[in-house]
Formats: structure tokens, sequence, C-alpha cells
């Protein structure tokens, strides 16, 4: 059985910085990389899936006119970093 990540956040760079996003119930902050050949990676410590905006298929969950204009704690966020 797969279980979707908790949160996804749609960034525009490939290089990103997760902290958990809860201040002091967050996690340490991580760099991550983003692999130009998939897209997308998960943080190790919260689950977030963080997908560049370049691999958002139109066809899915993730396609930008189902995104939110504004942000929340839980789903999916759009992050300029």
């Amino acid at each position: 059985m797969v279980v979707d990540a908790p949160e996804t956040k749609i960034v525009d760079t490939f290089r990103i910085a997760c902290d958990g996003g809860g201040g002091a119930l967050g996690h340490p902050k991580v760099w991550l990389q983003i692999p130009t050949d998939r897209g997308w990676v998960e943080c190790p410590y919260c689950d977030c899936k963080i997908i560049h905006r370049d691999f958002i298929r139109t066809n899915d969950c993730y396609s930008p006119s189902s995104l939110p204009s504004s942000t929340s704690k839980r789903g999916n966020d759009i992050v300029s970093l």
C-alpha cells in the first residue's frame, strides 16, 4: 500500500532547504538536491515531497490550475527560495 507524503511543496530551484516548518516543532535544517532527471525529492525527516515546477504534469493532481493561491501548513505549498 502506497501512502502519500504528508506535505507537498512546489519549488523553483533544484537546491532547497527543509526545516519542517514548525519552528521549535520542526526538525534540523537540511539542504536537499532535487535530481534533475526525477524532478522531486522527499525530506528524510518529515517526508515532505518537494517537486520542481518544471516537473509538474498537467494530467495529475499537481497541475498548476489545481494548486491553491495561498499556502497552508499541510497540503500543496508553492515555495520560492
